[in-house]
């Protein structure tokens, strides 16, 4: 079980966000999720570390973000 601070932004009909959650949910991971079509600061915040794409998902994992991870992605940034 991963120790780092998680946040899963994402949107409640993007498919990726869905599968992100699905992963960090099988491996135990605890995080918090913010739906960005609901909180227009969270949307803004993927904006800007995405280059002006509303990209979903975009996890924070310890304050570092990554954009639409493959599994592959999201076991090496938290160590699984």
């Amino acid at each position: 079980m991963s120790t780092k601070k998680i946040v899963v932004y994402g949107t409640s009909w993007c498919p990726d966000c869905t599968r992100a959650k699905y992963f960090l949910d099988s491996h135990n991971v605890t995080y918090d999720y913010i739906d960005i079509d609901r909180d227009e600061k969270a949307s803004d915040r993927v904006i800007e570390v995405n280059q002006g794409k509303r990209r979903v998902p975009t996890l924070f994992i310890d304050e570092k973000p990554l954009s639409n991870p493959s599994f592959d992605e999201m076991k090496k940034a938290l160590d699984l």
